[in-house]
């Protein structure tokens, strides 16, 4: 295992875009309780 001297959180996306992984993720805890979410429903947002 490597080692780091530094991890760097970005919370505000400005080094990277990250509400797409956030969106999935969401979207995949709700389908594994059996709420149905549609990545659709989510660009209605």
């Amino acid at each position: 295992m490597k080692n780091y001297d530094v991890i760097l959180f970005d919370l505000d996306a400005t080094l990277t875009d990250s509400s797409p992984g956030i969106i999935n993720s969401i979207i995949y805890a709700l389908n594994k309780y059996g709420i149905i979410v549609s990545k659709y429903f989510w660009k209605m947002r």
